[in-house]
């Protein structure tokens, strides 16, 4: 199985398809689609359990209405670190779906871009 994956400040985020068994594990997930330069997000959430949240999220059929084929994950088992990625996202990135934590200013910059790969498709690793 081919895996798809974007690395943002060391951090190595991975993506699968909507429709996968998911882990009862806490981390970040962003609701993207691949552009053309790069991963470009239309939701970032957090949760506890990926298996509780992601199995019917209620902002999935808008995200995918706007494009968004994958769910990228990371797994973040600490609430403090979750809280900050979540807002450094949010703030970096201004996904539409997203309606707290943006900055005053709306910004264009892809997910690729804030993850420092400006430029850089997503890896595909075995």
């Amino acid at each position: 199985m081919t895996s798809l994956t974007c690395t943002w400040n060391g951090l190595t985020f991975h993506a699968y398809l909507p429709d996968v068994q998911w882990a009862d594990v806490a981390g970040i997930y962003i609701f993207a689609k691949q552009g053309p330069n790069g991963w470009q997000p239309s939701y970032v959430g957090q949760t506890i359990s990926f298996k509780d949240r992601l199995n019917n999220h209620e902002r999935w059929p808008e995200a995918a209405r706007m494009g968004a084929t994958h769910i990228l994950v990371l797994v973040v088992p600490l609430q403090a670190d979750r809280d900050r990625i979540e807002e450094q996202l949010i703030q970096a990135c201004s996904p539409p779906l997203n309606t707290q934590l943006k900055p005053d200013r709306v910004s264009t910059t892809s997910l690729s871009a804030a993850l420092g790969l400006r430029g850089i498709h997503p890896t595909s690793k075995r």
